[in-house]
């Protein structure tokens, strides 16, 4: 994969803007907008080529359709963060056939920083169906029920693996506009594709930008923890508590029944949250337990950057870069263990 990293900040569009048209020059497949490349200046664009071959693509019937490390690559390339969540399969019975329905959605940041959610996207893969579809055109090639049957156990072997390769890549297709299958003259061609990075050098350099950044980052944590709570005003030598409280009533005598019902949410402060609030704890703690997993394996620096996104008072910001940068290793450990 040849990531193209843009590195002066006042022309990242004009370079990125060369590179496509070098690219579209050469009849590589471009799956880059003109409007993707207009980006903010906290943000700048990336554009990434990914060379395959032949065998990193499955052949159904004269089209080619990429395996999932190749998905993996493009969704890196272009910017896509699956939201695991929402990925998987499941079964269903069509037929009385057994059919593997794959399922995923994905994010990509848009060239003003925000992100795009793609719908939920499926793939239906069922083996018998393919089996049977297969055998028809080629009758000369499956001419006994041994042959038959052993087609379609081949094809339920990979079921699983094929209905998530489809839908993933159906979530790619919504977000990027690339084709699902290729046919075998465009395998050689590079496949082009535009992702959104956070421009860190001018958020730093800038104090303008670094302070709107900070006041960002501040607001967004107000918005979802509140305002910091004011710090009690020292009292004098001579100030007893009975002069704040002279008008009023003595505390109930049941005080400390009514602490003792308070539920574990209500003393950690869930109850009362809001979705932003569950959504931000739930990603934290969902970090946390990765880095305990992947500790071992983590460098260094990855491990003081989710240390510090894990830090209080948490920042969401500093959560999902953590997160996205963690998905991105994950990627790069599967490829290194060859997609195991």
């Amino acid at each position: 994969m040849e990531n193209q990293n843009l590195p002066v900040p006042s022309n990242h569009v004009e370079i990125a803007t060369g590179l496509v048209q070098k690219y579209r020059g050469q009849q590589d497949l471009v799956f880059v907008s003109d409007e993707e490349l207009r980006t903010q200046a906290m943000f700048f664009p990336e554009i990434v080529a990914v060379h395959a071959e032949l065998g990193d693509f499955h052949k159904i019937g004269q089209k080619f359709m990429p395996k999932k490390h190749i998905i993996d690559r493009i969704a890196e390339a272009a910017g896509i963060t699956f939201l695991e969540q929402n990925c998987g399969t499941r079964t269903e019975t069509v037929e009385n056939n057994t059919a593997w329905i794959g399922f995923a959605q994905g994010k990509k940041r848009m060239p003003d920083g925000t992100w795009r959610t793609s719908s939920v996207c499926e793939y239906e893969f069922d083996p018998s169906m393919r089996a049977e579809e297969e055998i028809l055109k080629n009758p000369g090639k499956f001419k006994d029920e041994v042959s038959k049957k052993l087609k379609v156990l081949e094809l339920k072997k990979f079921a699983r693996q094929r209905a998530n390769t489809g839908a993933r890549l159906r979530t790619i297709h919504e977000l990027t506009g690339m084709q699902t299958s290729f046919e075998a003259s465009q395998l050689k061609r590079a496949l082009v594709y535009s992702r959104v990075a956070v421009n860190t050098d001018l958020l730093l350099a800038d104090p303008k930008t670094r302070e709107v950044a900070l006041e960002a980052a501040l607001g967004v944590t107000r918005q979802i923890y509140g305002p910091p709570k004011e710090e009690p005003k020292a009292l004098s030598d001579h100030h007893t508590v009975e002069d704040d409280n002279h008008d009023q009533a003595p505390p109930p005598e049941n005080n400390t029944q009514k602490h003792e019902s308070q539920t574990t949410d209500d003393i950690w402060g869930k109850a009362g949250e809001t979705d932003e609030q569950k959504k931000t704890r739930e990603m934290a703690e969902d970090l946390r337990k990765r880095r305990m997993e992947y500790s071992k394996e983590l460098s260094e620096k990855a491990l003081i950057e989710i240390d510090a996104a894990l830090s209080e008072p948490i920042n969401p910001h500093l959560i999902n870069v953590a997160i996205e940068n963690l998905d991105a290793w994950e990627v790069w450990r599967t490829e290194q263990r060859g997609g195991k």
